[in-house]
Parts: C-alpha cells; sequence; structure tokens
C-alpha cells in the first residue's frame, strides 16, 4: 500500500515535471504489467543519467556499446498511446532489446525537462520520437555541439509509429557500418603501426650501415697506409728484418701465388698475441715459404681485408691460415657457400679454398713448422695429380681434336665424292639424251657390240662399221642412264674405265680408229675395266 501511494504521488509529479532519465526504466516497467498480455520478453533497460554523460558512455570503448558511439534517443512527451505503443511493441521486443544491449546505447528523455528539451531543438525531431546518433569530433560534417564540448551527428530520425522490424533494420545497418569503419580504422592504425616500425628498423639499420661503411673506410684508409711500410713497422718493432713477405695487396698476393703455384699463407696479427713474431725472420720458415708458399702478413684489427676474412673464416687472430689460390674458371662458387668447406670468389677475380688455419693455443714454432710442412707436402702431390689431370685432359682435348678434323675431312671428301657423282650423273644423262639412234646397217656393213659392266649388268648396241672407238665409249659412258631412260633400271658405270675384248684379249685405246679397222665385224663382246 505504501509502495503504490509512492508511485501514485510519483506520477503526479512527473505530470507537472516530466520523467527525469533515471526514472524510464520504470516508466517502461509499469506499462508492461499494465499490459502484460502484450509483453513479448525482457524490456530495454536505458541509460540512466544525463544526456552528456550517455554520450560519455557511448564512447567509452569500456562499456557496453564497446566504443562504437552509438545512441538511441527517446524523445518522450506525454503519456499516451504513442508512449504505450513504443513500451509494448518496441522496447518489449527481444530483438531490439538484444541489439540496444550490446551495441547501441539507449537513451529516453522527456521533452518537458530542460535537458531532453534542448536535445530535441538541436536535432530538430517531433515529439514523441526516436532518433539514431553518433558521437564525433568537432569538425565532423554535421556536427551538433550539446552540452558545450559534446560533439554528435544525426544518422537517422524514426516517428514513434515506427514498426519493430524498420526499427531492427536500422538499429542493425548502422551498427553493422560502424563495425565496419572500426575493424578498417584498426586495420589503418594497425597499418600505420607497422609502417612506424618498418620506418625505425630502417633508419636503425641506416644507422648500423653508416656505421659499418665508416668502420670499413677507416680499416681500409689504416691499411693503404701501413701496408707500404709493414716491413719496416716489425723491424722497429721486433728488431729483426722480414724477408718471405708479399709486399701488395691480397689480390696480387693472391695472382702471385697462382702464377708461382703455391699456396697463399696468411698471418692475421693482433695486439693480443702471446706467439712471438721473430720466428718470420728466421730460416727456416724462410726456407719454407720459398718453397711451398706466398706469405701475406696483415693486422686482423685494424686493416680491412684481415678483418673480413677473419670475420669470414670465424677465425680468432692472432693465426696462419693458408688458401689454395684458383682461377674463378675452374671452380663453381654458390654465394650462399660456407667458404670453410668449399670454394669461394672474395673479393671479386680472387677465388680460393680454405685449407687450414692454425690459432692459438696451438700456435708455437714447432706446430707452426709442423702446419707448414704438412700443408705444403700436401700441395705438392695435389700440383703432381692435377698436372697430370691437366695431361691427361690436353691429351684428350687433342685426340677428340684430330677425331673432329678426321671426321670433318672424312665428311668433305665423301660430300665431294657425291657432287662429283652427282655431277656426272647429271653429264651421262644428258649425254644419253643426246646419243644419237643406234645405227642400222646392212649386215655385212654393221657391227653388233655386247659391253660388260663390273656391277654385271650387259648392255648391247648396233653400230656402223665406220663408226668410230670415241663412239663406243660415248655410248659406254652413259649406258647406265639409258637402262633407265629406256625404262629399265639404272647402274653404275665407272668414272674413268677401258675397254678391252675378251678374246683375244685387248684393250681398244685408239679411239679415232673405226669398228672395221678394230676387227670388231661382224659383232663383239667388250669388258668394261674401271681405271
Amino acid at each position: 500500500m505504501p509502495f503504490a501511494m509512492f508511485q501514485c504521488a510519483k506520477s503526479i509529479v512527473q505530470s507537472f515535471t516530466g520523467i527525469a532519465s533515471e526514472d524510464f526504466n520504470d516508466f517502461v516497467s509499469q506499462h508492461l504489467e499494465d499490459g502484460s498480455s502484450s509483453s513479448m520478453g525482457s524490456a530495454v533497460s536505458f541509460f540512466e543519467g544525463s544526456f552528456a554523460q550517455a554520450l560519455a558512455a557511448a564512447a567509452d570503448g569500456g562499456q557496453r556499446t564497446e566504443g562504437r558511439q552509438l545512441l538511441l534517443l527517446w524523445l518522450h512527451q506525454k503519456d499516451d498511446e504513442d508512449a504505450q505503443y513504443l513500451c509494448r511493441s518496441l522496447w518489449a521486443d527481444p530483438s531490439i532489446a538484444a541489439e540496444l544491449a550490446c551495441r547501441v546505447l539507449p537513451w529516453a528523455g522527456d521533452v518537458c525537462r530542460y535537458e531532453a528539451g534542448a536535445v530535441c531543438r538541436a536535432v530538430r525531431a517531433e515529439c514523441p520520437g526516436l532518433v539514431l546518433i553518433k558521437v564525433c569530433q568537432e569538425g565532423a560534417p554535421g556536427a551538433i555541439e550539446w552540452p558545450r564540448g559534446s560533439f554528435f551527428q544525426v544518422l537517422y530520425t524514426l516517428p514513434a509509429r515506427v514498426s519493430p522490424r524498420e526499427l531492427l533494420r536500422v538499429l542493425k545497418s548502422v551498427a553493422d557500418q560502424q563495425d565496419l569503419q572500426q575493424q578498417l580504422q584498426r586495420q589503418w592504425q594497425q597499418q600505420l603501426l607497422h609502417l612506424e616500425q618498418f620506418g625505425q628498423n630502417v633508419a636503425k639499420a641506416l644507422e648500423e650501415a653508416q656505421a659499418t661503411s665508416q668502420r670499413l673506410e677507416e680499416l681500409r684508409k689504416c691499411e693503404e697506409e701501413e701496408r707500404p711500410c709493414w716491413g719496416a713497422l716489425f723491424e722497429s718493432r721486433y728488431e729483426v728484418t722480414p724477408h718471405a713477405f708479399h709486399p701488395g695487396g691480397f689480390a696480387e698476393a693472391h695472382h702471385a701465388a697462382m702464377d708461382a703455384k703455391k699456396l697463399l699463407l696468411l698471418w692475421l696479427d693482433s695486439s693480443s698475441s702471446t706467439f712471438d713474431p721473430r720466428i718470420m725472420a728466421e730460416e727456416v720458415f724462410e726456407a719454407f715459404v720459398k718453397e711451398y708458399f706466398v706469405f701475406w702478413p696483415g693486422d686482423a684489427e685494424k686493416w680491412l681485408l684481415p678483418v673480413q676474412l677473419k670475420e669470414m673464416l670465424r677465425l680468432e687472430a692472432p693465426c696462419f691460415v693458408i688458401l689454395e689460390p684458383l682461377s674463378v674458371y675452374e671452380v663453381e662458387v654458390f654465394p650462399w657457400s660456407d667458404p670453410r668447406h668449399s670454394a669461394v670468389e672474395w673479393p671479386i677475380g680472387c677465388a680460393w679454398a680454405f685449407l687450414g688455419a692454425l690459432q692459438q693455443p696451438e700456435l708455437s714454432e714447432d706446430a707452426l713448422m709442423a702446419f707448414m710442412s704438412q700443408h705444403g707436402d700436401a700441395s705438392v702431390v695435389r700440383l703432381a695429380a692435377k698436372e697430370a689431370r691437366r695431361q691427361e685432359e690436353e691429351r684428350c682435348r687433342e685426340e677428340a681434336r684430330r677425331l673432329r678434323e678426321e671426321q670433318d675431312q672424312e665428311y668433305q671428301e665423301s660430300l665431294q665424292k657425291d657432287q662429283q657423282r652427282s655431277s656426272l650423273s647429271a653429264a651421262r644423262r644428258r649425254s644419253a639424251q643426246e646419243l644419237p639412234k643406234e645405227a642400222t646397217a646392212p649386215r655385212k656393213d654393221g657391227c653388233h657390240l655386247v659391253l660388260r659392266f663390273p656391277c654385271g649388268r650387259r648392255a648391247e648396241r648396233g653400230f656402223t662399221a665406220e663408226q668410230t672407238l670415241s663412239e663406243v665409249y660415248d655410248w659406254a659412258d652413259c649406258a647406265g642412264e639409258l637402262a633407265a631412260l629406256s625404262g629399265g633400271t639404272a647402274f653404275e658405270v665407272p668414272e674413268k674405265f677401258l675397254l678391252a675384248t675378251t678374246y683375244p684379249k685387248a684393250v681398244l685405246k685408239d679411239q679415232k680408229k673405226t669398228l672395221r679397222q678394230l676387227k670388231l665385224l661382224p659383232s663383239a663382246v667388250l669388258t668394261v675395266c674401271p681405271e
């Protein structure tokens, strides 16, 4: 009873002063209880606070809208049928309630009160009505400032009698669009972050590259200044004179070793060395160098190429290193190969293979002599085997060249013979076509000749007694083509031949004589004899 009286008193006061924003949830509940038959489920829960507080809550990423910045405003005017429709048809709809519970913040205000009335005038909406707004920054298109310092945009204005389906469609459409914009914005921010990180990495890499370049330039200048006077520096420091060292750069020492067919012995010096370098001025060391090596010294702390060689071969200075100089045309070099296990080309034009290194603490005079002797003797064996392979390869190349020349010569001779044979065949074909017809004469003045060819074929033809032997030779020369022209099979006639009688055996050479003079009447068998 007291609660009912309190509600009655509250309603009387609200009729004069309007409904406060924090009381709209009770207002909706009362309407649902009054028309419980129209209730459809859980009612919409409106934000209980001022409009400014609702704007801040919608923009806050930790609130239920997750920073979507969307608000649905219910501008209430009086408790009439429109208010009942909104409470029972819209605010009791479970789909609308679910959408407003997670993505859009609902706020209700009575236009009879100052704050809601000011909002209604700012958005120019009719009451009662629904307005969907979005919190924005100052300067955004269509931004409205109210209260001072708070900005928002009007997205949709809906009448009080809007259908639940239409309201739900608008809410989902706007919320989905806002989700997409937030996703794109997050992606854009992430890309900006990646670009910023990339820029920082590039700047750091440039700084490191610049520092490395500066260091390499300092090492190069130091090597240029000190290398020409390495012998003098060594003598002034150790009071002995080294003789068996190469004074030039690494490339020059490499070429000298290649020309002399020797190994390349490197001395990579260090200030922390406990090894006595005066050994390099002794006669035994110089004898080993003269026999097997080209000796190239360098400071592995202050000179460019020695520093790079030490880092490339992963060595600790001081140390002795033995390299086998190679020709860039004799080795297959891969840029990713390990220089300790395969041949490399570095610097450009200098190919070599790493054979071994002698480092501390094994570095001593006895170890050095054994190290040089071992690799020196092995190099002699390798050079002998290499020379034998070279000679064998040279012999094989010479044999292949000679064989190619013989094959080329045989091919040219065969081609020439084919051409001659083709020319001869064409000439004989023309002669056969131009040959006079077979002579016909009385039996006493006629001569019937039979030719036997080396291929086993025969040819017959009649002549007069006064025809000469040269005409018989002309006929014999093109007899093979005549056989083809007469419908038979052509056969081969020797390029050069003589005619001879079978009995008595005699060679017929005088082509000016007639057949009568040669006593070939009335018939004769002649043999074609190749010359």
